[in-house]
């Protein structure tokens, strides 16, 4: 169809093929927006990468990369970025990773070297 651009994911199988539409990508950044709304970060985030659905990152001001991993629980996620970034101090600066791949429930801080 024209005015559709998507791109296939997963590995080889006799399944038809996953496409992932730019509206897909619209409907999670606007999820994303309004759990930042609910959880009044909505000011402080600068950027909002969807254009990979299973790596989705933020930029949290000019302090923090914040990866958010795929579309699962975003609510709960950006609820815990907002908790971590209140425990951090001004000075630091990092990556803030919210995937709860290393650690189930937790945020995992890695402070940049600069």
């Amino acid at each position: 169809p024209t005015g559709t651009t998507g791109e296939t994911s997963g590995a080889e199988s006799t399944e038809a093929p996953v496409v992932i539409t730019n509206a897909d990508r619209l409907a999670v950044a606007l999820q994303i927006v309004q759990s930042m709304e609910v959880n009044d970060v909505v000011g402080q985030v600068a950027v909002v990468d969807v254009s990979d659905l299973g790596a989705i990152t933020l930029t949290y001001g000019t302090r923090y990369e914040v990866r958010l991993g795929n579309t699962d629980n975003l609510d709960l996620k950006i609820a815990a970025m907002r908790d971590a970034v209140a425990q951090l101090s001004d000075y630091q600066r990092g990556v803030l990773d919210v995937t709860f791949v290393i650690w189930p429930d937790k945020v995992v801080f890695t402070p940049s070297e600069d």
